[in-house]
């Protein structure tokens, strides 16, 4: 997933808006992620059983970007590259 640009326009119900589970070889890079609305989950990759996921060059932009974090991953995701 690169190049694309996400409009955070509503609550999401504690889903992030990229949700994985058992996902390997995942790219998210130099994608904008923009935050139009003050009801968040916080992050913006969660990673549920994901290996080898790199996560690069995005931007979070918007007046509410600030309250949004980059990757959750649970204790079974393992080699995720977060820059």
């Amino acid at each position: 997933m690169s190049g694309n640009t996400w409009l955070l326009v509503s609550y999401n119900h504690y889903l992030a808006p990229v949700e994985s589970k058992n996902w390997k070889y995942v790219y998210v890079q130099n994608n904008e992620f923009v935050a139009q609305n003050k009801y968040v989950f916080g992050y913006i990759l969660n990673l549920h059983n994901s290996q080898h996921v790199w996560y690069s060059g995005n931007a979070v932009t918007g007046p509410y970007g600030s309250k949004w974090k980059k990757v959750m991953a649970d204790s079974q995701s393992n080699d995720n590259h977060v820059s």
